[in-house]
């Protein structure tokens, strides 16, 4: 039976109205005039009950979708920080900005310091003259944290201090701005951020319960908070540099496995205290929304939150969930409020890669599923050893599956977004993905258990510092293999569509041959 998804056709219509608005911005009385145009059509389409003109009906309405997402991205002319600069290597300036992110301490400075990015919105560089100008940077500020005093999520301020010059690109920012409290000035406090405030407050909670009886193991406690709480700045250069080299970088990210434990968590207790399933939606949303925001509101966080909501909701009204829909509505959501990550590597990276799994992961499971088939003419029952073994053998494939499903997806991109090709992330993912997740659920356990039993969060603390240290031990084996990672430069851009093209016309092959009738939910590596 053929499955109609309307969701995903809305869908790649307004990524392709965005994709025009950056590519060729045109003004919003002429788009605007021509959307109106397209409605009457549709209207008319309407009230013509002809079935032969269903499918105009259905061209028009993604038509006037395109339309709408070409008039959401506007040309912004306000110029560059880094342009607005006399002396980009280091200059005295005063910005003004909003707070993007959670001010974290710098454990690399003498002093109380924390650093911020902060979204920049006009610029004085000491001729008495602010200058609108637009761009990202990295505060590095020294004072005292806490609500009142210093800058938080949302907050608009205005900084002072020596701009330099960054010897490496940052994701926050080419920029670093130093200042302190005594040169800063807040401007709004930001009432809209109260909420977000609030829960990057409890994720500072939660990063000191991580410390417990393991302070002495800083690059193991950074590992755990960066893995559960999204706090890579705690994350040493070795360990990061090791995940880069073996492709596995991306587990940082807070997704699927993330979400999934933290609901999977929320659902025991739930069932535990006996609470009717029809509840646990208004329940584990809330807390999963609150989740989300504390790890620091990325695209891949706010993706696997919203299909995990759609999920549920499905679940709540007796309905059928489906990957591709959820995934769509996620991506349509962030779309419509942020226009603008469109192109960014984060967004790009999770959204690809899950469909990519959503698309791969049946046909490649297929492939390796015989290899731990039992044996269709043996007779007498097999030993319980046995029936062991190719348990694990099955689970094993289908992580295999999955990473091979990941790395077909996202290999071209990382190569064009970082100039670097992994091969050896194929077997460091199937040793990843299972590690990361034994580390996640020992650190959920340490900040829900913490919260009652002080002792629980230093046995749970433990837990995790020997499962990092196997981890990593792993992962310096894995990195020894020869051309494990290259760097590949500039990519083509016929590179990835060749290869997209290969893996497009595979699939259409593949699903002719052995359709797949259901989209099942799946967890991104």
């Amino acid at each position: 039976m053929q499955v109609r998804r309307p969701l995903v056709g809305i869908t790649l219509c307004f990524m392709a109205g965005l994709a025009l608005g950056q590519l060729a911005p045109a003004a919003i009385s002429t788009l605007l005039a021509a959307s109106w145009a397209v409605l009457g059509i549709l209207l008319a389409l309407f009230l013509c009950k002809t079935p032969a003109w269903l499918t105009l009906r259905n061209v028009a309405l993604l038509t006037v979708v395109l339309l709408l997402g070409w008039m959401r991205v506007q040309p912004d002319l306000r110029p560059e920080f880094g342009t607005i600069l006399s002396d980009p290597r280091e200059q005295a300036v005063e910005v003004t900005g909003t707070v993007t992110g959670d001010p974290l301490p710098d454990r690399d400075v003498k002093g109380a310091a924390y650093r911020f990015p902060l979204s920049v919105e006009g610029v004085d560089t000491g001729d008495g003259i602010r200058q609108a100008a637009k761009g990202q940077i990295d505060v590095l500020w020294f004072g005292s944290l806490g609500y009142g005093v210093s800058p938080a999520y949302g907050e608009r301020w205005r900084v002072k201090g020596d701009v330099r010059l960054r010897r490496r690109f940052s994701r926050t920012g080419r920029y670093l701005l130093v200042s302190s409290n005594r040169k800063s000035e807040r401007l709004t406090r930001g009432a809209m951020a109260l909420l977000v405030q609030y829960c990057l407050g409890l994720r500072h909670g939660a990063a000191e319960t991580l410390r417990v009886g393991i302070e002495d193991y800083p690059a193991s406690v950074g590992m755990v908070q960066a893995l559960l709480l999204g706090c890579r700045s705690e994350l040493s250069a070795q360990a990061h540099r090791l995940f880069v080299q073996t492709g596995t970088l991306h587990i940082f990210a807070i997704s699927g496995l993330h979400v999934g434990i933290v609901v999977g968590l929320i659902i025991f207790m739930l069932a535990v205290m006996s609470v009717p399933r029809r509840w646990w939606l208004f329940i584990v949303a809330p807390l999963l929304i609150a989740y989300t925001l504390m790890t620091g509101m990325k695209p891949s966080a706010i993706r696997a939150c919203i299909m995990a909501i759609v999920f549920l909701g499905a679940a709540a009204l007796h309905r059928r969930a489906d990957s591709f829909s959820a995934l769509a509505f996620a991506a349509l959501l962030l779309l419509v409020f942020s226009p603008g990550i469109l192109t960014q590597a984060s967004f790009v990276l999770s959204f690809s890669v899950v469909a990519g799994i959503i698309l791969l992961y049946p046909h490649i499971d297929r492939l390796l599923r015989p290899l731990w088939a039992p044996d269709p003419f043996q007779i007498e029952p097999e030993k319980r050893g046995v029936r062991m073994v190719r348990s694990v053998g099955k689970r094993a494939a289908a992580l295999a599956a999955v990473s091979v499903s990941a790395w077909l997806i996202s290999a071209p991109l990382i190569a064009c977004y970082f100039g670097r090709i992994a091969p050896v992330a194929l077997i460091a993912n199937i040793l990843v993905v299972p590690m990361a997740f034994l580390i996640v659920l020992a650190g959920s356990l340490s900040i829900v258990l913490g919260l009652f039993l002080a002792f629980a969060a230093d046995i749970f603390n433990h837990a995790s510092l020997a499962l990092t240290h196997i981890l990593l031990t792993g992962l310096k084996t894995v990195a020894l293999i020869p051309g494990g990672c290259v760097k590949v430069g500039d990519v083509p851009l016929w590179v990835p569509v060749l290869w997209y093209a290969s893996i497009g016309v595979s699939l259409l092959y593949v699903y002719a041959r052995y359709p797949v009738h259901s989209a099942t939910a799946t967890t991104d590596a």
